[in-house]
């Protein structure tokens, strides 16, 4: 699933101080950018690139949209599944072939 290291023991499951602490460049990447999302009660705005390199990323879960990114939570990987961003209350673009900083870890 990338190269981010497996979640261990001693991550935090949630934490609402969580905040983008790195980025990388990338280009022609598939992207979404989001203002006032949510992932593991942590709220903030910035531009991801999608796991999904194809067809509409955005799915239900649990009642809320929902994209998977490629991104770590405090410099690991979640263990069965990339990052899936919460969408309710969030306004987004999805971005063919973006060039630029991606979100790349949230953490504090």
């Amino acid at each position: 699933m990338g190269k981010y290291p497996k979640w261990k023991d001693g991550i935090k499951h949630t934490e609402p101080r969580g905040r983008i602490m790195k980025w990388r460049k990338v280009n022609s990447v598939r992207a979404i950018k989001v203002n006032n999302a949510s992932y593991r009660n942590a709220l903030f705005s910035d531009v991801f690139q999608l796991a999904q390199g194809v067809g509409d990323p955005i799915y239900i879960y649990r009642g809320d949209p929902r994209v998977k990114v490629i991104c770590s939570w405090y410099g690991v990987i979640p263990p069965t599944t990339y990052p899936q961003i919460n969408l309710a209350n969030a306004r987004y673009q999805i971005i063919e072939n973006y060039s630029g900083s991606v979100a790349d870890d949230i953490g504090e």
